[in-house]
Order: C-alpha cells, then structure tokens, then sequence
C-alpha cells in the first residue's frame, strides 16, 4: 500500500505545465519489420522481449487454463479444482524457495539424502 501513495504524492508534486506531448512518428511500410530486426540483433532487448513473454503468458493464463483443464478434462468435482490449484501454488513456492532460499534447498536435500 505505500506505493499507492507514492504515486499519489508524485502526481500531486508534479508540474503539469512542464509536460508536453512528443510528435507521433511518421508512419511508414516496414517499420514493425524494422523493429522487431532491430530487437533481434540486440542481446539485451532480445532477452528481454522472451523474459516479459513468458512473465506475461504464465502471470495471466496458468491459473485460468489449470482450472479449465480441471472443469472440463478431469471431470470439474471441487476437489480436483482444488488439488489442481494447491499443486500449483506448492510448485509455485517451491520454484521461489529455491531461488530466493538457495542454503536451506541444499540442507533439505542433503537431509533427504541421509535418511
């Protein structure tokens, strides 16, 4: 919630008479072919564009294709809606545990291996 109110407090500090619009490019033929050569030569961009990719196609599409694969494939009984979100909350953290927790991951799996 705070940075609601950051936001809030830049935009009531902010100028409005110091903002003015930039001239829209000319349009042309080929300038989406451009771009797109142009993101494909730089590493950086071209790595970006494949992260935000699949950021935004597992953020928005996981949790509502899981559930239809539930409902309609596997029968729709709340319990199987309900094991299909929980698996995939524990894969979830788990994922986030391993990165954010790299220490306690490998002392979990040496224990493991001990018993």
């Amino acid at each position: 919630m705070p940075q609601f109110g950051l936001v809030v407090l830049v935009l009531m500090i902010l100028d409005a008479a110091n903002l003015h619009a930039a001239k829209p490019a000319e349009r042309k033929p080929g300038q989406v072919r451009e771009s797109l050569s142009y993101i494909q030569q730089d590493r950086i961009l071209r790595l970006t564009v494949i992260a935000m990719f699949v950021v935004f196609i597992a953020a928005y599409n996981l949790q509502v294709m899981m559930l239809l694969v539930a409902s309609r494939m596997l029968g729709g009984s709340f319990l199987i809606i309900a094991a299909v979100c929980a698996t995939t909350a524990a894969v979830t953290a788990g994922v986030w545990l391993k990165y954010e927790h790299p220490k306690s991951c490998k002392r979990a799996n040496a224990i493991q291996r001990q018993a």
